[in-house]
């Protein structure tokens, strides 16, 4: 099992609803695609206040390598993602892969 967690630093308190409101519908959207499973969206509070966090599932690093090809192929996540320019950080968007033992 691995687990992937993204993260972006939402750019300004004038865009933290937008940001939040976008980030969950992503988060349906690639629920179930690219091998992603159990897709779970959150909010940092403590720490780096304003960090917005998608944490999801996949069977394997290959799975993981897969789905990260068919996701620059789909043109509706494509157009998802041209929908969050100016809501993050630019540069701020951090994945961390963690393979279970």
């Amino acid at each position: 099992m691995v687990t992937l967690s993204r993260y972006a630093a939402v750019n300004g308190n004038e865009n933290m609803q937008k940001a939040q409101e976008w980030a969950k519908k992503v988060a349906q959207y690639v629920d179930g695609k690219f091998g992603l499973s159990n897709v779970r969206v959150g909010m940092e509070v403590y720490g780096s206040v304003g960090r917005i966090y998608w944490i999801s599932e996949l069977e394997s690093l290959e799975a993981l390598a897969r789905g990260a090809q068919e996701s620059l192929a789909d043109s509706g996540y494509m157009q998802m993602l041209m929908q969050a320019t100016g809501l993050f950080v630019a540069g701020s968007v951090k994945d961390t892969v963690i393979l279970g033992i």
